[in-house]
């Protein structure tokens, strides 16, 4: 190599997550995993989903059942426990018992996921098959004021419209609790996680063949490629770039081509990295 010039290999995004450096003398708040005596990951932690395809009076979610595929493969994928926790078409009182049930029943364990697909309300509630339905206020209520699930993240991933309006693309409490054995100070409002499939006030979008946008470009995340690795906030930054770059045009007009997306978004109290270890990585 000639003196002076240095020598650029090219390297992902992540390849520079992995080689990130932490110093020792941090507190570096990962999640802790169970292993086995091999030293193979054997739980992960909890999960719920709840589909709703038939909502009285409005249009039959059309590829819901792709939804429910897409998310028990995502759930599979990091080893999240599922089983008897898959529910269907669900009425607004029935989805609350579900989620009550889910919540209380829960042993303690490294992170939870809430999943819930459905048509969503003006007044912001995710809609039962009746029309009633749970508020995201609710939704997070059943998680946060138990006391035991304190300092465990809970991921919740929400596909439902959050009011009527399209978004169009133009081409060109807090008390301090402290958790024995964690080594640090948490509150009743940390460690909640909220992956919205759309913006505040805009439509979510869904397939009838391939199932909802956001559901879909989360599972190609975690099951296609390689972004399962990271931080699960950076994966849904990924995910929201994946959805804004497909857009699908909506306007039959052909002087007025707009092209339709939906921007995905969440919001998040996260005090751990949740970097979950998946089917090639612990």
């Amino acid at each position: 190599m000639a003196e002076g010039k240095t020598e650029h290999t090219k390297e992902t995004h992540i390849d520079a997550y992995h080689k990130l450096k932490i110093p020792k003398d941090l507190d570096y708040p990962l999640i802790k995993f169970h292993h086995g005596a091999d030293g193979g990951v054997v739980r992960h932690g909890y999960g719920i989903i709840i589909v709703n395809k038939n909502i009285k009076g409005l249009e039959v979610r059309q590829g819901a059942e792709n939804d429910v595929s897409h998310l028990q493969k995502i759930y599979d994928q990091y080893k999240i426990q599922y089983k008897g926790h898959v529910h269907i078409d669900l009425s607004g009182e029935e989805m609350k018992a579900k989620l009550q049930d889910f919540a209380d029943n829960v042993g303690v364990c490294p992170v939870l996921f809430i999943s819930i697909a459905s048509h969503g309300g003006g007044d912001g509630k995710i809609l039962g098959t009746d029309r009633e339905g749970v508020t995201i206020t609710e939704l997070v209520h059943y998680f946060i004021d138990d006391r035991k699930m304190l300092g465990i993240p809970k991921v919740f991933i929400l596909q439902a419209c959050r009011d009527n309006h399209m978004e169009v693309h133009y081409n060109p409490s807090d008390e301090k609790v402290y958790r024995k054995g964690d080594h640090r100070y948490t509150t009743k409002a940390s460690d909640v996680l909220i992956a919205y499939a759309t913006s505040s006030g805009t439509n979510a979008y869904r397939s009838k063949d391939r199932g909802s946008w956001f559901i879909q470009k989360l599972y190609e995340c975690v099951i296609k490629w390689e972004y399962r690795h990271l931080h699960f906030v950076e994966l849904l930054t990924i995910c929201s770039h994946m959805i804004i770059d497909q857009c699908h045009e909506k306007s039959t007009d052909k002087d007025v081509r707009e092209l339709m997306t939906e921007t995905s978004s969440y919001t998040s109290t996260l005090s751990k990295f949740l970097r979950l270890p998946g089917k090639h990585y612990s």
